[in-house]
């Protein structure tokens, strides 16, 4: 009887435990919260800014805003609706940016998420302009001689890598050139509230 007992005991842990899990949408804990930030700027110029900056939502969700700073000033912003496993399921524009591609299911574009830190993965994101991208993780390579993961962007106009911190998945940098000419842009994370991202920035 107490072999049985135990056996049922397995079976739950095994099977019926996870699926619970899946279906009470348990996951590893985010590691943002509501009050954090990050802002990227042009690498050296800082003419163009792009900031993240999460809130707290409704029903467990955050909001992530991410505001665009462009010459002269000008400023555009996005509101996405972030749920527990860090995943956009709402959107809205804001500064008459059009609602282009798909968001849901996608992630917010400044963070990689654990499991598609692996060579050869693919990941959807919603850029800072509210655009669908895919990108594929290509290497582990080095920013300011820090390990990162590095992806790039497929069937773009740009050739864009990007580098998110091998340890926590922050983005950190980006760099690329667009395909019809030699233009290069780059911009990286030059302030954050999270001291453990605070080595990355670049020096003055």
């Amino acid at each position: 009887m107490k072999s049985r007992r135990m056996s049922k005991v397995n079976i739950f842990m095994l099977y019926i435990a996870p699926l619970c899990m899946f279906i009470l949408g348990c996951a590893e804990p985010l590691p943002y919260k509501a009050g954090d930030y990050f802002k990227y700027k042009e690498c050296g110029r800082g003419n163009e800014r792009m900031d993240y900056h999460v809130k707290k939502g409704a029903e467990s969700h955050y909001i992530v805003t991410v505001y665009t700073y462009h010459l002269g000033g000008r400023k555009a912003y996005i509101d996405y609706k972030v749920n527990k496993r860090g995943v956009i399921s709402g959107l809205s524009y804001h500064y008459n940016i059009s609602a282009l591609g798909y968001y849901r299911g996608r992630y917010p574009y400044f963070w990689l998420p654990p499991k598609f830190r692996e060579v050869g993965k693919k990941i959807e994101f919603n850029d800072f302009s509210g655009i669908g991208k895919t990108d594929i993780v290509v290497a582990q390579s080095d920013w300011n001689d820090r390990e990162m993961w590095v992806t790039e962007r497929e069937n773009d106009l740009i050739r864009l890598a990007s580098y998110f911190d091998k340890e926590t998945g922050f983005l950190i940098a980006m760099e690329g050139a667009s395909k019809s000419s030699e233009d290069y842009v780059c911009h990286e994370l030059y302030d954050t509230n999270l001291d453990i991202l605070k080595s990355f920035f670049p020096s003055e």
